[in-house]
């Protein structure tokens, strides 16, 4: 897990009062990830706290 993954795991873990290895899964399990790989300039504009309420939205719209 690279540093930009972890930190978005550590923003989940601190903003949801989860476990960070679940908190890891969560962004593993996300499209984070590839969204990282495709536009990492994109990314890397917004901060972690950012992808971590976008990622727990998406998934609270499941």
């Amino acid at each position: 897990m690279n540093k930009t993954l972890l930190y978005v795991a550590d923003s989940i873990s601190e903003l949801y009062n989860i476990d960070m290895e679940e908190a890891k899964k969560i962004v593993m399990d996300s499209g984070f990830p590839d969204l990282l790989d495709e536009i990492p300039d994109f990314v890397q504009h917004y901060d972690a706290d950012y992808w971590a309420k976008e990622i727990m939205n998406a998934i609270s719209e499941r």
